[in-house]
This record gives C-alpha cells, structure tokens and sequence, in this order.
C-alpha cells in the first residue's frame, strides 16, 4: 500500500550568540501526494535540544504510492520566529512490472501476419504473471494472447483478412413436373390401347383414358397457373475495388440472375448490419457507392427483397472488402488488479 520512511527538519539561524537561548516549540510535518491539498502528517513534534543549527528527527511516517511532497512548519516560541521549510519531494513506488513492444509503428498487410515482440521487467521483485492481449481491432483483424512471467519476452501475433473476391450462390429452385406427367399418362393410354385385345373396347377405353389424360393436363395447368409463378433467383456480389484506402469511395454491385426479369431493392450488409439505405434494382443489378467504411476487412453481403415474379434471396458468398489506413493497436498487460497497457501506432496496408 505505501512505504515507511523517516523525515528530519533542521532549524537554521543568521544568529552566531551562543547565549541565545535554545528554541522552543513544536514542528508540524505536512505531506501532498500527487498534487492533492497539504494535510498533516502524524501530531506536532517536540524540539530535541540544540542551539543555532537543530536536528529535529521526528518520525516515521508511512507514505502512499506516489510523489509526496513534504514540509515542515516550526511553530515558533518568544525568541525564535515561525518557519516553513522548502518542500521536499519523496517518490514512492510499489512492486510493479513495465511493458515494452516493438515494432513500433507497426505496419501489415491485409492477408499478411504480423509479430510483436515483447518485453518486460520486473521492478521491486514483482512476481505475478502478466498476461498480454490485444485490445479493440479493426474489423478483419485478431490478435493472439500469452501469460508470462515478468521479466520474461513473448510475441503476440497479428493476422488479419485478404481482400477477396465473391462466389456465386445459388438459391434452391423451383421444377415443373407438368410435362412429364401429362406426357407419361398420354403415352401409358397409347401404349394400353395398342396392345388390348378387345377391339369393342378400345374407343370406350381411349375415350376414358383420353379423359384420365386430359384431366391430368387440366390439373397441371391448374397447378402451374393458379399457385405462385415467382421464379428462383441467384445472387452475385462484386466490388469496384475490393482494396481502397479510408474514406475512398468504393462501389458494392449485387447482380440477379433469374428467368424473370426482377424489380425490387437490395440491401448490402456490413457483418450482420445493414449499410446505406437499399438499392433499387435496375436492369439485373443494384449498387451501393459508400466511402464511410472503417480501416480493416469487411464481410460484405447482401439480401434481395423479390417481387410478384420473383423470388427472395440471401448472397451465400461473402465479399471481403478491405479499407487500408492508420489505427491505433493497444496491448492490455494485466497481473491481477495491476494493469499496464501501451499503444502503438499501426497502419494496415
């Protein structure tokens, strides 16, 4: 929690009588830690004897971590005036460790990994094991952890995600069987009619089955017609860059594959967030121009709204956008409730 130490005041005089009588009185120690208001230290002091010059070992205070500032005030007697001493600063440290990493800036390429060498030191013995993380990153990028001993060097390393490009995903479709069953019952009504032996019969049996087969065809297209005729749709994403530096502007294209010719709107995601405001669809495409995408590597993909022919999809392919620029890598070094973190200066590229 803090330190002890012993402080001392002396009382010094121009005054060489050695008649002059001793002083008197009491001398009040103060302490200030880090800036804070001046409060008192333990109860006045009583002067040891002494005459011109007096040593005035008092006590033995125990201070708190950090700078204090310490005076002393005489409090004077009927020869010898008040006095307040010069302040005198006392540093107090506690066990502790310190952290150091390098490179420092760091610069990686997206794709690429990155190693960071680091370094610690013990100071008055500290033993706890430190261990070492990364804080907040951008978007596409992780960060490995490791504990060690203070004292001791590690690494952490840096990985981050490549720019890319989309692949094709494919919604599940929709397949009539209309033709095959119409076609099969005329078939199996021909092929029953060739081979009866009672000729009587046919044109009674070709009229029922005629009418089995036509009743079938009326179903089919009762089915085909009547329920939904919306067709299945294919949802590619592309990019005009898919590397550009922050702030520049880059151009999401979601393009729709469908035997109809589809409307609607699509919305780009950003991870599970929508960004911009949805895209009308216009000659089998949407786009999105957006330039406010963070430094680091987005999952870009996107959602179609479908229309009365056509229906809904969700990109199954991920796009990876990646913005390059300048952020800030902090390394969090904690023992316990002691934490020491340190930042460096990065630039992914």
């Amino acid at each position: 929690m803090g330190a002890q130490t012993s402080v001392t005041a002396t009382i010094v005089s121009a005054l060489a009588n050695s008649s002059a009588a001793a002083p008197t009185g009491t001398i009040q120690f103060y302490d200030s830690v880090a800036g804070a208001a001046s409060a008192p230290i333990g109860t006045p002091q009583p002067l040891n004897t002494g005459n011109g010059n007096c040593i005035l070992a008092t006590l033995a205070p125990v201070l708190a971590a950090g700078a204090n500032t310490i005076t002393a005030r005489y409090s004077g007697d009927a020869n010898w005036t008040a006095a307040t001493s010069a302040p005198v600063v006392i540093q107090v440290t506690t066990p502790d460790f310190s952290v150091t990493a390098m490179p420092s800036p760091l610069t990686v390429a997206a794709g690429q990994t990155a190693t960071i060498a680091i370094n610690t030191q013990s100071i008055l013995g500290f033993s706890s094991p430190i261990r070492l993380s990364c804080g907040t990153l951008p978007v596409g990028i992780s960060c490995s952890s490791i504990t060690i001993k203070p004292g001791a060097s590690g690494s952490l390393t840096l990985t981050t995600t490549a720019p890319g490009t989309s692949v094709a995903s494919t919604s599940a479709s929709l397949k009539s069987r209309f033709a095959i069953g119409a076609s099969g019952t005329l078939s199996l009504a021909g092929l029953i009619l060739l081979i009866s032996p009672r000729r009587r019969r046919r044109f009674y049996m070709l009229t029922v089955l005629m009418v089995i087969g036509l009743g079938t065809i009326i179903s089919g297209t009762l089915v085909g017609c009547g329920g939904s005729s919306a067709k299945a749709t294919n949802l590619l994403i592309t990019s005009t860059n898919t590397k550009v530096a922050l702030g520049s502007p880059v151009a999401l294209q979601a393009s729709i594959t469908s035997a109809n010719n589809p409307t609607g709107t699509v919305t780009f995601y950003d991870g599970s967030t929508s960004i911009g405001t949805p895209s009308a669809v216009d000659d089998n495409s949407a786009v999105l121009n957006i330039s406010s995408l963070a430094v680091g590597t987005h999952t870009i993909t996107a959602k179609y709204s479908g229309d009365k022919n056509n229906q809904p999809s969700q990109s199954g392919d991920v796009l990876n956008q990646t913005v390059t620029g300048k952020f800030t890598l902090t390394i969090n070094a904690a023992a316990g409730a002691d934490s020491q973190p340190i930042t460096i200066p990065a630039t992914l590229q």
